[in-house]
């Protein structure tokens, strides 16, 4: 086994629905559908497959994103994005670009906190106006949505460490 470090950069979060998240300089506290404060930890959110209506959110409470394509992709761009900048809860170092994760699969950050893996995030519209070729290069790395196992109340933060356990 490799000596990769694998643990979080930084937790990220916003009140508002669009990007960017804005890293917390401290722990943050995982609430019943994501993380307090931000503004996805809701009961419901928005459909996707019926736009204007909404379902209950249990499938996407946080959203992950490696380090790793972030520097990859302002090498490729000429971009400056930083950790929030796609939108991300949680910017992973040491686990790839999280492509080779599959859903079902589980994380666990720090002691206490295991989420799993709903789905492969897809590269969405919010994305271009941070370059034009952004969503195109980002697509097959985008990163994980997840749901919250257990760890709720539980604070997570930057240099926590995060591991891929298993399939559920």
């Amino acid at each position: 086994m490799d000596n990769v470090e694998r643990k979080i950069v930084a937790v990220n979060i916003s009140a508002h629905w669009n990007i960017p998240k804005y890293p917390v300089d401290g722990p943050v506290m995982l609430g019943s559908h994501g993380l307090v404060g931000d503004y996805h930890n809701r009961e419901m959110r928005q459909s996707f497959s019926k736009p204007g209506t909404f379902k209950p959110n249990t499938d996407r409470h946080l959203t992950l994103f490696a380090d790793e394509v972030m520097f990859d992709l302002n090498c490729e761009l000429g971009t400056e994005l930083r950790a929030g900048s796609l939108g991300e809860n949680i910017t992973t170092r040491g686990l790839g670009d999280l492509s080779q994760i599959r859903d079902g699969m589980r994380l666990r950050i720090g002691n206490h906190v295991i989420i799993w893996v709903t789905e492969q995030n897809q590269p969405c519209k919010n994305l271009a106006p941070l370059h034009r070729l952004l969503v195109k290069k980002v697509y097959g790395r985008r990163g994980l949505l997840c749901a919250i196992q257990c760890g709720r109340g539980h604070r997570i933060q930057e240099g926590d460490p995060i591991e891929v356990l298993s399939d559920l």
